[in-house]
């Protein structure tokens, strides 16, 4: 069966699931890479996502603060959150390409 669910999110959508994520779906935690990174080693807490975002990492018991969310070029998720489905990579767009 063919996958329905987009692999590509704008960079607005991408923002408000970090806001939902650091408000209401706490539980839920994220993995990403920078561009021009590999992914980050563990599943991470959004913590704030109002200027940016900074994320908890509890295996390493740091905080991480990217500034930009164009910095983030890829993410995934640990548990379903409405659209996006867990342990399956979503690429962060600026803009949306039509062909």
């Amino acid at each position: 069966m063919e996958h329905s669910e987009p692999d590509d999110v704008l960079i607005e959508e991408f923002r408000n699931l970090l806001m939902q994520m650091s408000d209401r779906h706490r539980e839920v935690l994220l993995r990403f890479r920078l561009s021009g990174q590999s992914w980050i080693a563990h599943f991470v807490h959004v913590h704030d996502a109002n200027k940016g975002a900074i994320f908890h990492d509890q295996e390493e018991n740091e905080f991480i603060y990217v500034t930009d969310l164009s910095e983030i070029s890829e993410f995934q998720l640990n548990k379903p959150v409405g659209k996006y489905k867990a342990n399956f990579p979503y690429r962060v767009m600026l803009i949306r390409f039509y062909s």
